[in-house]
């Protein structure tokens, strides 16, 4: 199974205006609006002694462990006294679209758990990490995915791109007992697997095609357990199987249902704190970070109903609008898209109409697509759900950027 890649990735190509296409133009990535950017994500500040070990705890449940001496200025010497740490977290969608935090790590797609930025100053001289040193995070989550690692936080230009993967803490405890009173056993999620089928169903009952409550007793189980075994069932025509005497007609749907099935394991951790700070590896991701800036706990995406598909969007009247923007969102995963803008003002999320186009289909997901007049902003959000086949026509409609920031956390 490959890595879904940004640069195969969506040719939502937005082609509303006029002008042919040619494979000399060039693909540039646009800035991103002015209304999204780190700078909406408020700081957390916290005024602490750097000799000292010190845990603090976010608004959105981040925890820090820091030990005491470990902070440096621009020229290595080490910091005594107090110090401000300064603590951004983007822990759902609705943050991370707002900060303009998209989930990519040279150009490959990624699924994030959470992003935290993490800063330290005295007197507005920024500080770093000692060398060998760093802090402890730990970023709380709903369910632990299997895979994930933290990423460093690059700058480029007005984006981050998400570097250096490094794999999280491992907070498997030693072995342990169950009368431990600083132990217990929990269950967890291994894996994630993504299911789908394209049928639908009637009975032959005495002559007469049946469906519903009018199957007999016990025989829809019977036909659900081949429609939902493995990863579904997928029928390329119209079809019948004969199911303990019945003849059960099986009809091709040109839209699949999806939904997803967990695989649990089960372990023993610790209960037991140090220093106060409770490594909690059930609801957290935990990691330790040796460079202050922005963290990202992310895996690559790989999901298996991706496929080549034939999509294309565009914008009605684009040529009367500057600083255009595309973005996708993803419903059930944390998977924030930049889009690429050509001179003759055509959209994609490739590089270039070369490229084949490959997505989750059945998957969910939320185009945003903002740009000006002068200096009034217009936008369209729209709920899309990805098919083998699709073409969309968005329109751009006025707003402010308090109304649009309001529809943003209505919607994503």
């Amino acid at each position: 199974m490959k890595t879904l890649t940004l640069s195969l990735f969506f040719l939502l190509a937005l082609v509303a205006c006029k002008g042919e296409q040619s494979a000399s133009i060039e693909v540039k990535n646009e800035n991103t609006p002015q209304f999204l950017g780190v700078d909406n994500i408020p700081n957390q500040d916290f005024l602490i002694s750097s000799d000292s070990d010190t845990v603090l705890i976010g608004k959105h449940g981040t925890k820090i462990k820091i030990e005491g001496g470990i902070f440096v200025d621009s020229t290595g010497n080490e910091i005594h006294g107090e110090i401000k740490i300064e603590l951004k977290e983007c822990l759902d969608k609705y943050s991370i679209v707002l900060g303009g935090l998209t989930t990519t790590s040279n150009d490959e797609i990624l699924e994030s758990g959470g992003m935290i930025c993490i800063n330290a100053n005295v007197d507005n001289q920024k500080l770093s990490l000692k060398n060998n040193s760093s802090i402890q995070i730990e970023i709380p989550t709903d369910s632990i995915i299997d895979g994930m690692q933290y990423f460093q936080g690059a700058k480029s230009g007005d984006k981050i791109n998400w570097v250096n993967p490094t794999p999280l803490v491992n907070t498997k405890s030693q072995k342990v007992v169950q009368d431990d009173p600083d132990s217990t056993q929990i269950r967890y999620i291994t894996d994630t697997i993504h299911k789908r089928h394209n049928v639908s169903y009637n009975v032959d009952v005495n002559g007469k095609k049946v469906a519903g409550d009018d199957i007999p007793a016990g025989l829809t189980d019977k036909i659900h357990q081949l429609i939902f075994a493995g990863n579904g069932l997928v029928i390329s025509k119209d079809s019948s199987v004969i199911i303990e005497g019945y003849k059960v007609n099986l009809y091709k749907n040109n839209e699949f249902n999806t939904w997803k099935e967990y695989e649990y394991g089960e372990k023993w951790v610790s209960t037991s704190s140090v220093n106060t700070f409770r490594e909690d590896s059930n609801n957290s991701y935990v990691f330790k970070m040796k460079k202050l800036g922005w963290a990202n706990i992310d895996r690559f995406f790989i999901d298996p109903r991706t496929k080549e598909i034939e999509w294309l969007a565009s914008i009605n009247e684009c040529e009367k609008y500057s600083r255009p923007y595309v973005s996708l969102v993803f419903e059930n995963q944390k998977i924030y898209l930049p889009g690429y803008v050509k001179d003759n003002g055509e959209f994609s999320f490739t590089h270039g109409d070369y490229e084949k186009t490959a997505l989750p289909v059945g998957e969910w997901a939320t185009i945003l697509v903002t740009a000006y007049i002068d200096e009034t902003p217009y936008y369209a959000i729209k709920k899309i759900k990805i098919m083998e086949k699709q073409s969309i026509k968005l329109d751009l409609a006025e707003t402010t950027v308090d109304s649009l920031i309001r529809k943003l956390k209505e919607q994503i």
